[in-house]
Formats: C-alpha cells, sequence, structure tokens
C-alpha cells in the first residue's frame, strides 16, 4: 500500500526504519497522515499594507518588519512560542533555516549533535533577537500556544510563527478582532537559503490486534480520506488537510482559503526535529535550557552546550552512538 500521489509526507515520517531506529523515506509505511499541523509566517495585512511592507525572505528581514511595525503601530511586531513546553517546536525552523540540526541520523544507531554548532549559535541568537523587547511582549518565557494566538486574535500583534490550525480561530468573529485581515507564508530563510518547518500533524495507523474485517474497514476509510475530493470537503468544514496540491483546486481562488499556499510550502519543508522514540524526553530536556536563554539566565553558548548535553546522554540511554560537538 502506498499514501496517493499529492498527500505529504512532512519529511518522511509516514514510515519507520526499525534497523536505523529513524525515520526513513526507505522505512515501511506505518499509518496516513490525518492532520497536517505544520508552522507558518502570519503577519496582518492590512498592517504590511498601511506601512508598505514586503512579506520577509530572511530573518533579518523578518526583525527589520517587527521594528517597523512596533515603532509605527504601537503593537508587538512579532510574538516568539517560548513557553518551555513549546519552545522546542518553535525554535526548529530557525535551528534548522541555519543548517544545524539537534541531531542526525548518520547510521544505525548512530547519531550526530548538531545543536552546538556556529549554526546552532546563529539560529539561538536570531530566536533570542526575535524575542527581544524591542519587538516582542514581556516576559516572552512564558508564551505558549494560547498567549500567541490571542496576541494575534486581539490586534496587539502583528506577527508570528504558529501552526496552520490557528487559523480558524483568527477567522472566527466570534474570537477574533482580525478577521480578514491576517495573511500566511512561508518562515523565513537562514543564511543560506535554508527554509524549514516544524511538522506537527498526526499520523492514524491500524492495530494489528484488531479483526481482520475492523482492519479492512479502516483503511477503506482511511483510503478514502487521502483523497483529493475529500480533502477539499475536510477543509471546507475547517479541517488542517494532508495533502499539497489544495491550491490547485476551486479552493484556491476563494479567499477564506488564502493559508493554503503558504501551507504547502511549508509543508514541503517540514522537518521532524527530533525523529526518535524518546523524542518528548528529549524536547523537556532540551527546552529547559533554551528558555533560560530566553528569559537571561543563560548565555546562548552555554543554554546549547546544556541542551546538547543533555540530548546525547537520552539518545545513548536509547542505544546510539553519539558524535558530540566541542562545547562552544
Amino acid at each position: 500500500y502506498a499514501l496517493h500521489d499529492g498527500v505529504l509526507s512532512y519529511g518522511a515520517t509516514t514510515k519507520w526504519d526499525a534497523a536505523v531506529g529513524s525515520f526513513s523515506p526507505d522505512g515501511a509505511l506505518m499509518g496516513v497522515p490525518v492532520n497536517g499541523n505544520v508552522q507558518v509566517l502570519y503577519y496582518n495585512q492590512v498592517i504590511y499594507d498601511e506601512l508598505g511592507l514586503s512579506v520577509p525572505d530572511t530573518w533579518d528581514d523578518l526583525y527589520a518588519n517587527a521594528k517597523k511595525i512596533a515603532e509605527a503601530k504601537g503593537i508587538y511586531g512579532f510574538v516568539p512560542r517560548a513557553a518551555r513546553d513549546s519552545i522546542v517546536y518553535n525554535i526548529t525552523p530557525y535551528i534548522f533555516s541555519h543548517d544545524a540540526a539537534f541531531f542526525r541520523v548518520t547510521g544505525p544507531g548512530q547519531a550526530a549533535i548538531g545543536l552546538n554548532t556556529t549554526g546552532g549559535l546563529a539560529a539561538l541568537k536570531t530566536y533570542l533577537k526575535m524575542s527581544g523587547e524591542d519587538v516582542a511582549p514581556p516576559n516572552p518565557g512564558a508564551i505558549a500556544q494560547g498567549e500567541l494566538i490571542q496576541l494575534l486574535s486581539t490586534g496587539k500583534a502583528a506577527q508570528a510563527i504558529a501552526v496552520i490550525a490557528a487559523w480558524g480561530a483568527l477567522e472566527n468573529p466570534n474570537e477574533s478582532r482580525v478577521v480578514g485581515q491576517m495573511s500566511a507564508s512561508l518562515i523565513p530563510a537562514g543564511p543560506g537559503g535554508t527554509h524549514a518547518s516544524s511538522a506537527g500533524h498526526w499520523v492514524a495507523g491500524i492495530p494489528k490486534n484488531v479483526s481482520a474485517e475492523r482492519q479492512r474497514a479502516a483503511l477503506a476509510f482511511l483510503d478514502w480520506f487521502q483523497s483529493q475530493a475529500l480533502q477539499v470537503k475536510y477543509v471546507e468544514a475547517g479541517g488542517v488537510p494532508v495533502r499539497g496540491d489544495l491550491a490547485e483546486t476551486g479552493l484556491g481562488t476563494n479567499n477564506s482559503y488564502r493559508f493554503l499556499g503558504a501551507y504547502s510550502a511549508n509543508a514541503a519543508n517540514a522537518v521532524m526535529g527530533l525523529p526518535f522514540a524518546a523524542a518528548a524526553e528529549a524536547s523537556d530536556a532540551m527546552a529547559l535550557h533554551f528558555n533560560r536563554a530566553v528569559i537571561g539566565e543563560e548565555s546562548p553558548e552555554v543554554a546549547l552546550n546544556a541542551a546538547a548535553e543533555a540530548l546525547a546522554g537520552i539518545l545513548e540511554q536509547n542505544g546510539f552512538t553519539v558524535t558530540r560537538q566541542p562545547d562552544l
């Protein structure tokens, strides 16, 4: 069985290579994506038009726009999602767009830490710059997803990197003061031109311990769910799609679904930052240090060294032979 043409793979994260201990394009298909929640750049189009701003291509462009908005409008130019339970997911595009990584699988049971590197340091410094008091709200280390969406929807902030699922709240007149004002785009590129987004999708699988009849019924449902016609209806009902070709349908000319181009572009660049079974544990360990860097308790170098060491230890506990980087 294979996924339908047009269904996104989110960095091959529907396939698992048991020999390597990670996702792989050559792995076994384990399920069907059912919710394609990736991050995109949100920006207030009305403010952009008023100030003559262009969609940012780079992180420097994004910061420049944020500064202009904060100075001209007296609102927050950008909102990070830097709370401890959110920051690893939110910082992933910064890390990977700077051609760094938390770690890379280099072979069966082998991993190389890619965090406390020149690229990783540049990425964290960029994140801290976008969290600074000149563009961001006070106490950014306490901002999680709910607070971020609230700041955008109340018009107190003009830009943020957030999940595509936030679109519904921003367009809901019962929840938002910026209905019809927001746009979405590709997350900015790093110095080498690399774009990245965070894969945050859900994948549905079929249990082995249910009857063959129920397995066949489940597969029939998942097969139907992937179809382009169904996915159009799914988006119209408020769902997050799993196909990258819906902008080519009638939805693409409907202003209500103007996020589709940005969604597809970011989904094509989506990465699973922690592609191993102990990802949740590793995320918690690194988040402590990233958050401390944001709130000023650790320097970027100290935070990256500590996060890298914690990640290496968890990888080793889970059977990986780890190549470490020298401390910054």
